[in-house]
């Protein structure tokens, strides 16, 4: 007769969200020895990526690489690696060099501070997103019927539309402004340069945390980073997703399995106020907060990836599809008007909310 299984669930302050960590395991001390392992290896991501704390390889690279190679820790210059491949392949669209826009929108501080891991304001930078450790992804949208599916967008068609943003990649993107250099050392090629990690580093941090339990032996978990997920296991995990234009209610459910999920919509605090304010993703052809499209929910093998491709999906919209397909990806967003739109082969269950 097989042994019943322990499980346990654990939440902590970290990323600037709760960052929620449940397995099942044999015995009690295998499961709290990984759960510990895991949310260690969240608090490196928080203290190598941070943009508010001075110390963070973020603060260093945006103060000496502009004047020369700055050596960063193996995870940092992997997301690095990671954005600018993302940067190259959405023409421009996800981009780690829109510090400077987040600070003049006030989004950002103008110089970074020290602060403490649990520091609100460290890394999650979509305030809108749930920081209420259950299986909540903030602020977005999902739907099974909608106005259209991402269908008949060729590679071909998706870079005639963005014709800008390639050229704008080429000529001042990250893969020329953010120079990657052996031996984890990294440079900017000018002082203007700034970058932020806020939109990537998140997910990252949570596949860290499932390659830490994988690697205690743990064949069943989750890690919830205040709405960016990953599920692994046999048993699929109900996620409810809010509505971008009334964060308060759920919209649809999500039944995910051996999989990643994230999610970007406009900020959202209830004690000040019970409007939605604009998005923290940048526009990088304006500077300014996206606006066509309220929220946008990605699934993916990998969190770093959906984490990411969220941002793609706000800006691209249907024109996404391209580099959702290449990574493996599924989307929905809501557009401003309202109109639900889904990828034609998403992979989970979906109903709505009830």
């Amino acid at each position: 007769m097989e042994a019943a299984r322990v499980s346990i669930r654990r939440a902590r302050p970290l990323l600037g969200t709760f960052v929620e960590i449940a397995v099942a395991a044999e015995t009690f001390d295998a499961a709290e020895a990984a759960v510990e392992a895991a949310f260690s290896a969240v608090a490196t991501v928080h203290r190598l990526m941070s943009f508010h704390e001075t110390d963070s390889d973020v603060s260093r690279l945006n103060r000496s690489a502009a004047s020369g190679a700055v050596r960063v820790h193996d995870w940092t210059y992997q997301v690095l690696e990671a954005a600018c491949d993302l940067h190259c392949r959405s023409g421009g669209m996800f981009d780690i060099s829109v510090a400077p826009a987040l600070q003049s929108l006030a989004l950002l501080p103008s110089v970074p501070a020290v602060s403490s891991p649990s520091d609100s304001g460290v890394i999650a930078r979509e305030s809108g997103r749930s920081s209420n450790p259950q299986l909540l992804v903030g602020n977005a949208s999902l739907g099974v019927t909608g106005c259209s599916a991402f269908a008949g967008m060729t590679p071909e068609n998706w870079q005639e539309r963005h014709r800008f943003h390639f050229t704008q990649t080429r000529s001042s993107g990250a893969r020329d402004t953010i120079q990657l250099l052996p031996g984890n050392r990294v440079r900017f090629a000018a002082p203007s340069v700034k970058i932020d990690l806020g939109g990537i580093a998140k997910g990252f941090a949570v596949d860290c945390a499932v390659d830490a339990l994988h690697r205690h032996g743990m064949a069943e978990g989750l890690v919830n980073a205040g709405g960016d997920l990953r599920a692994f296991g046999p048993r699929s995990h109900v996620v409810e997703v809010r509505d971008p234009r009334q964060p308060d209610r759920p919209l649809y459910r999500v039944w995910l399995c051996n999989a990643a999920l994230a999610s970007s919509a406009g900020r959202f605090d209830p004690v000040r106020s019970r409007n939605v304010l604009d998005s923290a993703v940048i526009d990088p052809a304006t500077a300014m907060p996206v606006r066509s499209i309220s929220g946008a929910t990605v699934c993916a093998p990998g969190c770093v990836i959906a984490d990411a491709l969220t941002k793609v999906v706000m800006n691209a919209g249907e024109a996404a599809a391209p580099i959702l397909e290449h990574y493996g990806a599924d989307a929905l967003f809501v557009s401003a008007d309202g109109c639900v739109h889904m990828t034609t082969d998403w992979k989970n269950e979906v109903h709505l909310a009830a």
